[in-house]
């Protein structure tokens, strides 16, 4: 734990065992100083899906317009999936070339805009984890999923350069029910 002097601010590295794929972390917090010793509440976070348990492919469309179009429609993506059984539980891995909106039987998963966010595509693609389980029925579920260029293929820049790290836009979803 090192404690920056002139910001009063405080980090610790992880000095534990590698974590898992759909490993649940709880943690807390005690600091101890001159005013006494304070304790926060144990809170988790889960660990999403590592590179190779991905099963779900990558799909997408082709571009759906001109390359010198300056406004570029997205790209509607949408399914249909049966479940046999009474869902438990359920969660929902999801990434994208490109930013998107998904939807499960009409409600919207998640609460952000523009995700996965921006990153160097040429490095890092961040995935989202979602529990979806109040989404899903016993039955007939449908999905859907609208695909933008974001910062993937999307004007970016000073110079509103196009297409810098793709141009084929695509997402990638696991659901694990």
């Amino acid at each position: 734990v090192s404690q920056s002097r002139y910001l009063n601010k405080i980090s610790a590295s992880y000095q534990g065992p590698d974590l898992l794929s759909r490993q649940r972390v709880w943690w807390g917090l005690q600091v101890d100083s001159v005013n006494g010793s304070h304790k926060t509440l144990p809170t988790w976070f889960e660990i999403g899906l590592l590179t190779e348990e991905w099963r779900g492919a990558w799909i997408g469309l082709p571009r759906p317009y001109e390359e010198h179009d300056e406004h570029r429609p997205c790209a509607y993506l949408k399914g249909e999936f049966e479940i046999t059984g009474r869902v438990i539980g359920a969660r929902l891995y999801v990434t994208s070339a490109g930013v998107h909106a998904l939807y499960i039987n009409g409600h919207r998963v998640g609460d952000g805009h523009f995700r996965p966010g921006w990153t160097d595509y040429s490095k890092t693609l961040y995935a989202d984890t979602h529990d979806v389980g109040d989404l899903l029925l016993e039955g007939q579920n449908a999905w859907g999923a609208i695909l933008g260029d974001g910062w993937y293929a999307g004007a970016i820049g000073f110079d509103n350069r196009r297409e810098v790290y793709g141009s084929s836009l695509r997402l990638r979803a696991q659901l694990e029910v």
